[in-house]
């Protein structure tokens, strides 16, 4: 079964994604997710193997926001890599919901996402999560100014 994932933050790194998954999506395209803004906030669940993590900053996660946007990309991905990544995803507190996902030509795709839904205040991501996010982005082929734009609003604390 086909399923199309719009992913953020760190899971832009095609390597990174493909490692949580056990392989390469079908297809991967540059999406958007309109009326929202990407931000961090404290992460409040460890999986055992990533305690040590703990404190050294913060997860990503989408809020509404009108006349805002969240750069992305969208996975496609069977029913197996859809268990791993779900499976890994929980294990941090995110959760899935159904997105609606623009790509590059104007065309809305509907996906799956996860948010964060267990969190604590604003907190900053870290250094190696801004550099996940950028890799992504510009292997993407996102200009530098969105690349920047992006690591601003994460940076901004609601």
């Amino acid at each position: 079964m086909k399923i199309w994932n719009f992913a953020f933050g760190s899971h832009l790194d095609l390597g990174r994604y493909a490692e949580i998954i056990e392989g390469k999506p079908a297809q991967r395209m540059k999406a958007i997710l309109r009326d929202h803004r990407l931000t961090a906030s404290a992460l409040t669940r460890f999986p055992k193997e990533h305690e040590d993590l703990a404190g050294t900053g913060g997860g990503p996660r989408f809020i509404p926001q009108q006349e805002s946007q969240v750069y992305g990309v969208l996975y496609e991905i069977d029913s197996k890599q859809w268990a791993l990544l779900d499976q890994y995803e929980r294990a941090w507190a995110y959760e899935s919901l159904p997105v609606e996902a623009q790509t590059e030509n104007g065309r809305i795709v509907k996906a799956l996402a996860h948010n964060l839904v267990e969190f604590g205040r604003f907190s900053p991501p870290s250094d190696q999560f801004l550099k996940y996010m950028a890799h992504g982005l510009r292997d993407l082929g996102y200009s530098e100014k969105i690349i920047e734009e992006v690591r601003n609003s994460v940076l901004l604390p609601i």
